[in-house]
């Protein structure tokens, strides 16, 4: 392993960084590893153009893996508004493996619906009727 490999870091991307989505650029020479799930530790909520994760509950959140860089990690750190808006934290997946994702750091705004499915895609916001319980 080289230092550089020692730096770089494991990253969980559930929303506009995914391919296809928007945001996607920002992950511009980044190594995709593959398609993840986290385990169902946490509740995925559709804040409009964007998704918020947060620790607590039962879903399962769909995402995408990609090794950066250290600069790469300060970029996305700025992008999530690290650490006041979204805190990068350790997650764990379905196999076990961990990862850092952006989870929101403040308490959900209460209009926001939780999205059961864990996964999110800003084209498909969830129907009217899939309000927060």
């Amino acid at each position: 392993m080289t230092i550089q490999q020692k730096q770089d870091r494991v990253v969980f991307v559930y929303g506009s960084l995914m391919a296809g989505q928007e945001n996607h650029q920002l992950l511009s020479g980044a190594r995709f590893l593959g398609a993840a799930m986290s385990r169902p530790l946490y509740t995925l909520f559709h804040a409009g153009a964007w998704p918020a994760a947060t620790e607590g509950g039962t879903t399962s959140i769909q995402g995408e893996l990609y090794r950066i860089s250290s600069p790469q990690c300060i970029i996305l750190d700025r992008f999530e508004g690290h650490p006041t808006l979204f805190r990068r934290r350790q997650i764990v997946l379905e196999d076990e493996r961990q990862a850092d994702a952006w989870l929101l750091e403040s308490p959900p705004d209460v209009s926001w619906p939780i999205i059961d499915s864990g996964t999110w895609a800003a084209e498909s916001p969830p129907t009217p009727d899939a309000k927060r319980t």
